[in-house]
């Protein structure tokens, strides 16, 4: 936080010297990043420690999930000058029903920490292996192995244990704040599966995550979901009381060439709707904490107006609500999904995509 106000202030000062700017902005964005992932951890082991974690399985594609850990941990590694390796060409039945979003979770946070533990010049793997069926189900091991700089036999007990670290020197050097192997610890073991690892001091170590998954390679319904949203020319109603918020995601939307719309409260976005005729909307961007009228109010309202097209009209709630029961209660509301803020661009992109596309679109 020191470095995101700290840069803050240096580039307004510099506003005139663009290497300056860029050079804080950079910075600003990484400590961002930063901040970011230390309170998705509170709040994850918070949800793991209270029982509100839960596992969403749905159909997903094993290739995908390992190309954007690819994406994600390719960048790490070569900025710290690291050797990184992806093996997965024997797994052969790709197509799984389970929780993409968490095996990415797990398998990036132990990849991430075995490049935050290895030395410039040192390597880090990825092995991704299939075993053997049964019935629908079948075996699938992740393996990543490093040669950094290893873990005591005596702190080997506590490694997954939360807020714990290893008091070294090598280590206490690097930021952390000892909940990442907590988490995925919990989330494997939501997931059915086990987790174990094997270490040697100076040598590296080896984390191995065995899953039983169900396999939908014969599925007809498990045919791969186009990846492309195509969104020109599509009207939202963004529903948003916060000034930065909302001009964020505009921005965001007409980079796409979608033309957003925005409400102010709840009440605002439901006079816009009865405002324009059915159809006017593709869909409605609903944020859920806002004055005079809150988000679950506006769409219960939006739903019971006369005429099919308000029942048809895509409701996407988009809050910083992300507890399964706060997604269960828009859904209950009579929204149609869920995207949890701070988004992602392409997080956005897909559900309105899908949502669209499974609707109606203006003018047609």
């Amino acid at each position: 936080m020191n470095a995101i106000v700290g840069y803050t202030n240096i580039a307004k000062g510099h506003v005139d010297e663009p290497e300056t700017v860029t050079n804080a902005l950079e910075k600003i964005g990484s400590s961002s990043h930063y901040l970011l992932s230390l309170i998705n951890d509170i709040l994850d082991i918070s949800k793991i420690e209270s029982g509100k974690m839960q596992i969403n399985l749905a159909p997903c594609d094993l290739t995908d999930v390992f190309r954007r850990i690819e994406d994600i941990t390719a960048l790490q590694a070569r900025n710290k000058s690291l050797v990184i390796t992806y093996q997965h060409d024997s797994v052969r039945h790709c197509r799984v029903k389970a929780d993409e979003l968490r095996i990415e979770q797990v398998l990036v946070n132990i990849i991430s920490n075995a490049i935050k533990y290895t030395p410039a010049g040192k390597t880090v793997d990825l092995i991704a292996e299939e075993g053997p069926a049964e019935e629908n189900r079948r075996h699938y091991r992740f393996i990543v192995r490093d040669t950094g700089i290893g873990i005591s036999e005596e702190y080997l007990p506590h490694l997954f244990e939360s807020f714990t670290r290893e008091e070294k020197t090598t280590v206490n050097r690097i930021q952390g704040t000892g909940l990442g192997l907590a988490i995925t610890a919990k989330v494997v073991e939501l997931m059915g599966g086990s987790i174990s690892v094997q270490s040697k001091v100076g040598e590296g170590s080896e984390f191995t995550v065995n899953l039983e998954l169900e396999s939908l390679e014969e599925c007809p319904d498990a045919a791969p979901e186009s990846d492309t949203a195509d969104l020109s020319g599509c009207r939202v109603l963004l529903v948003e009381d916060n000034d930065i918020n909302a001009e964020i995601a505009c921005l965001v939307l007409s980079q796409y060439g979608v033309a957003a719309e925005r409400a102010e409260n709840g009440q605002a976005g439901l006079e816009l709707v009865q405002k324009h005729p059915g159809g006017y909307y593709d869909a409605v961007l609903m944020d859920i904490q806002m004055p005079v009228m809150n988000g679950y109010e506006a769409t219960q309202a939006i739903r019971a107006l006369k005429g099919a097209e308000y029942k048809a009209l895509p409701i996407i709630a988009m809050s910083a609500n992300a507890y399964d029961e706060d997604v269960k209660a828009c859904l209950a509301a009579g929204m149609n999904a869920h995207i949890a803020k701070p988004f992602q661009p392409e997080s956005l992109l897909k559900v309105l995509h899908e949502q669209i596309q499974g609707g109606h679109r203006n003018g047609e």
